[in-house]
Protein backbone atom coordinates (compact mmCIF):
# COMPACT_ATOMS: atom_id res chain seq x y z
CA UNK A 1 0.00 0.00 0.00
CA UNK A 2 1.46 2.90 -1.30
CA UNK A 3 0.61 6.69 -0.31
CA UNK A 4 1.56 9.10 -3.48
CA UNK A 5 2.32 11.70 -0.71
CA UNK A 6 1.89 11.98 2.94
CA UNK A 7 -2.00 12.12 4.02
CA UNK A 8 -3.33 10.36 1.48
CA UNK A 9 -4.57 7.25 4.08
CA UNK A 10 -2.90 4.67 3.00
CA UNK A 11 -2.20 3.97 6.76
CA UNK A 12 -5.93 3.90 7.44
CA UNK A 13 -6.78 1.62 4.48
CA UNK A 14 -4.06 -0.30 5.56
CA UNK A 15 -5.29 -0.91 8.81
CA UNK A 16 -8.66 -1.18 8.21
CA UNK A 17 -7.66 -4.04 5.01
CA UNK A 18 -5.52 -5.92 7.43
CA UNK A 19 -7.91 -5.76 10.72
CA UNK A 20 -10.57 -6.92 8.29
CA UNK A 21 -7.91 -10.35 6.57
CA UNK A 22 -7.63 -10.80 10.37
CA UNK A 23 -11.15 -11.40 10.89
CA UNK A 24 -11.64 -13.39 8.05
CA UNK A 25 -8.59 -15.37 9.17
CA UNK A 26 -10.52 -15.56 12.39
CA UNK A 27 -13.65 -16.82 11.17
CA UNK A 28 -12.63 -19.77 8.95
CA UNK A 29 -10.54 -20.64 12.04
CA UNK A 30 -13.48 -20.39 13.97
CA UNK A 31 -15.48 -22.30 11.74
CA UNK A 32 -12.84 -25.20 11.25
CA UNK A 33 -12.60 -25.35 14.82
CA UNK A 34 -16.34 -25.99 15.78
CA UNK A 35 -16.43 -28.26 12.91
CA UNK A 36 -13.91 -30.67 15.03
CA UNK A 37 -16.11 -29.95 17.94
CA UNK A 38 -12.96 -27.77 19.33
CA UNK A 39 -13.39 -24.66 21.22
CA UNK A 40 -13.10 -21.88 19.20
CA UNK A 41 -11.17 -18.35 19.32
CA UNK A 42 -13.03 -16.61 21.27
CA UNK A 43 -12.58 -19.19 24.13
CA UNK A 44 -8.82 -19.94 23.71
CA UNK A 45 -7.40 -16.62 22.94
CA UNK A 46 -5.83 -15.03 20.36
CA UNK A 47 -2.65 -15.71 22.17
CA UNK A 48 -3.75 -19.19 21.01
CA UNK A 49 -3.64 -18.13 16.82
CA UNK A 50 -0.94 -20.03 14.97
CA UNK A 51 1.26 -17.59 12.43
CA UNK A 52 -0.29 -19.13 9.40
CA UNK A 53 -3.53 -17.89 10.58
CA UNK A 54 -2.55 -14.33 11.56
CA UNK A 55 -2.27 -11.20 9.27
CA UNK A 56 1.50 -8.75 9.85
CA UNK A 57 1.06 -4.98 9.54
CA UNK A 58 4.34 -3.69 8.48
CA UNK A 59 3.44 -0.57 9.76
CA UNK A 60 6.38 1.74 7.47
CA UNK A 61 4.82 4.53 6.58
CA UNK A 62 5.27 8.13 7.85
CA UNK A 63 4.53 9.72 10.21
CA UNK A 64 6.24 6.53 12.47
CA UNK A 65 3.88 4.52 13.84
CA UNK A 66 0.49 5.54 13.07
CA UNK A 67 -0.63 2.24 12.09
CA UNK A 68 0.44 0.94 15.75
CA UNK A 69 -1.32 4.30 17.18
CA UNK A 70 -4.76 3.63 15.36
CA UNK A 71 -4.58 0.16 16.23
CA UNK A 72 -3.73 1.11 20.06
CA UNK A 73 -0.79 -1.23 20.43
CA UNK A 74 2.81 -0.76 21.46
CA UNK A 75 5.58 -2.84 21.16
CA UNK A 76 9.59 -2.28 20.95
CA UNK A 77 10.19 -5.33 18.37
CA UNK A 78 10.89 -2.42 15.26
CA UNK A 79 12.10 -3.47 11.49
CA UNK A 80 15.64 -2.38 12.58
CA UNK A 81 15.26 -4.61 15.54
CA UNK A 82 13.84 -7.20 13.06
CA UNK A 83 16.58 -6.71 10.79
CA UNK A 84 19.37 -7.32 13.15
CA UNK A 85 17.52 -10.02 14.33
CA UNK A 86 17.13 -12.26 11.11
CA UNK A 87 19.14 -15.06 11.80
CA UNK A 88 17.10 -15.72 15.37
CA UNK A 89 13.60 -15.05 13.72
CA UNK A 90 11.48 -17.75 14.25
CA UNK A 91 8.40 -18.26 15.88
CA UNK A 92 8.56 -17.83 19.16
CA UNK A 93 10.50 -14.92 18.86
CA UNK A 94 7.94 -13.21 16.63
CA UNK A 95 5.16 -14.45 19.22
CA UNK A 96 6.64 -12.62 21.92
CA UNK A 97 8.70 -9.91 20.34
CA UNK A 98 6.65 -8.32 18.03
CA UNK A 99 3.16 -6.13 18.79
CA UNK A 100 -0.26 -7.76 18.93
CA UNK A 101 -3.62 -6.74 18.66
CA UNK A 102 -6.90 -8.43 21.29
CA UNK A 103 -7.81 -10.28 17.68
CA UNK A 104 -4.11 -11.59 16.75
CA UNK A 105 -3.49 -8.84 14.14
CA UNK A 106 0.65 -8.28 14.51
CA UNK A 107 2.24 -5.42 13.80
CA UNK A 108 6.08 -3.81 13.10
CA UNK A 109 6.86 -0.39 12.64
CA UNK A 110 10.00 1.49 11.66
CA UNK A 111 11.79 2.82 14.75
CA UNK A 112 11.47 5.95 16.38
CA UNK A 113 15.21 7.32 15.18
CA UNK A 114 14.33 6.91 11.36
CA UNK A 115 18.72 7.20 11.51
CA UNK A 116 18.93 3.70 12.71
CA UNK A 117 17.97 2.71 8.80
CA UNK A 118 21.30 3.67 7.76
CA UNK A 119 22.69 1.15 9.61
CA UNK A 120 20.39 -2.04 8.08
CA UNK A 121 21.11 -2.81 4.09
CA UNK A 122 18.34 -2.74 1.30
CA UNK A 123 19.13 -6.44 0.93
CA UNK A 124 18.89 -7.56 4.03
CA UNK A 125 15.61 -5.49 4.62
CA UNK A 126 13.45 -7.37 1.63
CA UNK A 127 15.11 -10.41 3.22
CA UNK A 128 13.04 -9.82 6.60
CA UNK A 129 9.93 -8.73 4.70
CA UNK A 130 10.62 -12.20 2.73
CA UNK A 131 10.91 -13.99 5.83
CA UNK A 132 7.51 -12.51 7.75
CA UNK A 133 6.05 -13.55 4.55
CA UNK A 134 6.85 -17.04 5.52
CA UNK A 135 5.89 -17.07 8.58
CA UNK A 136 2.63 -14.63 8.29
CA UNK A 137 -0.71 -15.83 6.44
CA UNK A 138 -1.05 -12.93 5.21
CA UNK A 139 1.11 -9.84 5.17
CA UNK A 140 -0.44 -5.96 4.18
CA UNK A 141 2.31 -3.61 3.83
CA UNK A 142 1.81 0.08 4.49
CA UNK A 143 4.80 2.74 2.58
CA UNK A 144 2.86 5.84 2.19
CA UNK A 145 5.14 8.68 2.44
CA UNK A 146 8.57 6.55 2.21
CA UNK A 147 11.18 8.28 0.97
CA UNK A 148 13.33 5.10 -0.22
CA UNK A 149 12.10 4.66 -3.96
CA UNK A 150 14.54 1.31 -4.34
CA UNK A 151 13.17 -0.57 -1.32
CA UNK A 152 9.85 0.27 -2.49
CA UNK A 153 10.26 -0.95 -6.08
CA UNK A 154 11.95 -3.86 -4.02
CA UNK A 155 8.82 -4.26 -2.41
CA UNK A 156 6.31 -3.99 -5.43
CA UNK A 157 8.58 -7.27 -6.74
CA UNK A 158 7.44 -9.45 -3.65
CA UNK A 159 4.16 -8.12 -3.67
CA UNK A 160 1.40 -10.35 -5.10
CA UNK A 161 -0.59 -6.92 -5.07
CA UNK A 162 0.40 -3.32 -5.02
CA UNK A 163 -2.42 -0.60 -4.37
CA UNK A 164 -1.05 3.39 -5.17
CA UNK A 165 -3.61 5.88 -3.01
CA UNK A 166 -4.03 8.79 -4.42
CA UNK A 167 -6.72 11.50 -4.04
CA UNK A 168 -7.39 14.19 -7.29
CA UNK A 169 -5.40 17.40 -5.87
CA UNK A 170 -3.16 18.24 -8.32
CA UNK A 171 0.12 17.84 -6.19
CA UNK A 172 -0.95 14.18 -5.42
CA UNK A 173 -1.47 13.81 -9.23
CA UNK A 174 1.75 15.11 -9.37
CA UNK A 175 3.33 12.79 -7.52
CA UNK A 176 1.71 10.10 -8.71
CA UNK A 177 2.96 10.29 -12.00
CA UNK A 178 6.36 10.65 -11.10
CA UNK A 179 5.80 7.15 -8.94
CA UNK A 180 4.78 5.35 -12.18
CA UNK A 181 7.84 7.45 -13.56
CA UNK A 182 10.33 5.81 -11.14
CA UNK A 183 8.34 2.14 -11.24
CA UNK A 184 8.57 2.00 -15.15
CA UNK A 185 12.91 2.89 -14.85
CA UNK A 186 12.70 -0.35 -12.70
CA UNK A 187 10.85 -2.22 -14.99
CA UNK A 188 7.44 -1.89 -13.23
CA UNK A 189 4.42 -2.25 -15.23
CA UNK A 190 1.25 -0.15 -14.86
CA UNK A 191 -0.07 -3.48 -15.00
CA UNK A 192 0.99 -4.99 -11.98
CA UNK A 193 -0.24 -1.91 -10.06
CA UNK A 194 -3.75 -1.21 -8.71
CA UNK A 195 -5.13 2.59 -8.48
CA UNK A 196 -7.29 3.57 -5.12
CA UNK A 197 -8.82 6.96 -5.57
CA UNK A 198 -9.33 8.50 -2.05
CA UNK A 199 -12.20 10.63 -1.53
CA UNK A 200 -13.26 10.56 -5.06
CA UNK A 201 -15.34 13.39 -6.79
CA UNK A 202 -16.87 12.44 -10.49
CA UNK A 203 -17.19 16.45 -10.77
CA UNK A 204 -13.13 16.51 -11.02
CA UNK A 205 -13.27 15.04 -14.13
CA UNK A 206 -11.43 11.94 -13.58
CA UNK A 207 -13.69 9.09 -15.30
CA UNK A 208 -11.38 6.99 -17.10
CA UNK A 209 -8.38 5.31 -14.81
CA UNK A 210 -5.09 4.53 -17.08
CA UNK A 211 -4.51 1.12 -14.84
CA UNK A 212 -6.81 -1.59 -12.98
Amino acid sequence: MLGVRTGMGSTLLSVHLASLLQEMQNDERNTRLQSNGKADDSQQGADMVALQERTCLLDLGMPVADGMLYLNVNGNFDFVEGVRNLRRLDRTMLMSAMAHDSTGLSVMALPRDLDQLNNVSHADSLFLVESLRDHFGVMVIDVGGMPNPAFIAGLVRLADETWLVTDQSIAALVSLADILKDFKEDGISPNELSLVVNRYDIQYGMSVLVFP
